[in-house]
């Protein structure tokens, strides 16, 4: 008996536990949340305020007190454009500008500037009046120590009456460039041969002075090398013409050089430079060379005055 009702507890028991079991399977399944998707702070872009149609207005800008200057056309001068040649060795090379007041009114020069520091510029002292019909002179001293080939140099005046800017050249020895000096004879011998055939200068011995000296050279580089060993030397012949000494009679423009530095002159030592008649001028050479001597020798030079006769003088003793 005991052993039955032992037997139909523990079917009880199993029953009441499947029954469980049974509830649990049949409760639905709990979801996790997931976590919410953390978004960093923004900062909000400040609203710009409407940009502006105008446009921008230039901004001005002060002039100095040098670029306020006109050009001087009151005072006058004896140049506006020198050339020096120093003797070998020299340091310090020098010259002047000689200028004076031809107005009925005074004029104050008030500044006088080098374009450089090795020019310095000596003058009665500044504030410098020239009353009228006055005159003087600016010494300027040009340091050379360790100088070499051609310096361009300048100086500028300032003035009651405007601005004016000098020019000026140094012309230094350069032993590479050189030409060993002729005697008398050699030099006969020479004009001879020329005199029988003018193309003679651009052969032979003749040949490194007169042809190879012009090549590749423009403007007052090609003017010494081709005219200037002739036509400037201190030794020049006598039929040989200056170039400075114009005809009232001949015009000479850039056709007139253009025709005579071609073809030369048959009958004289001028020999024709163009490369197709034997000598060393392309085209383009003698174009620019053209050029060059229109600037260089006008038909209506300014007339010699007698401080440039002295300052010539002195370049050329």
């Amino acid at each position: 008996m005991k052993r039955l009702s032992g037997l139909v507890v523990g079917m009880l028991l199993l029953a009441a536990g499947r029954a469980a079991h049974g509830q649990k399977l049949m409760e639905p399944k709990k979801t996790l949340a997931k976590p919410a998707l953390q978004v960093p702070y923004q900062v909000q872009t400040p609203l710009r305020p409407p940009e502006s149609k105008k446009k921008p207005t230039a901004q001005r800008t002060t002039k100095t007190r040098y670029t306020q200057y006109s050009e001087d056309k009151t005072l006058t001068w004896d140049a506006t454009f020198k050339e020096i040649y120093p003797e070998p060795g020299l340091e310090k090379g020098e010259l002047f500008f000689h200028v004076s007041n031809d107005s009925e009114r005074p004029v104050t020069i008030t500044q006088i500037r080098p374009s450089c520091g090795c020019t310095l510029a000596k003058s009665p002292d500044l504030p410098w009046t020239l009353n009228p019909k006055d005159g003087d002179q600016i010494n300027l001293s040009i340091n050379l120590k360790g100088k070499r080939g051609t310096l361009t140099k300048s100086v500028s005046v300032y003035s009651s009456a405007g601005r004016k800017h000098l020019t000026f050249k140094v012309h230094l020895y350069d032993p590479k460039k050189a030409v060993a000096k002729m005697t008398m004879s050699e030099r006969l011998k020479n004009m001879q041969i020329a005199a029988k055939d003018r193309q003679a200068v651009f052969k032979g011995n003749c040949k490194s002075c007169h042809y190879d000296a012009t090549l590749g050279k423009r403007g007052e580089d090609l003017f010494v090398a081709a005219c200037g060993i002739c036509h400037e030397t201190p030794h020049r012949a006598t039929m040989v013409p200056d170039l400075s000494v114009a005809k009232a009679e001949i015009k000479r423009n850039e056709a007139y050089w253009t025709l005579w530095i071609t073809h030369g002159k048959a009958g004289t030592l001028m020999p024709a430079f163009h490369k197709g008649q034997g000598g060393p001028l392309t085209n383009e050479q003698i174009k620019d060379l053209a050029s060059y001597m229109v600037e260089r020798f006008p038909d209506d030079p300014p007339a010699v005055n007698a401080s440039e006769k002295a300052v010539s003088a002195n370049l050329n003793p």
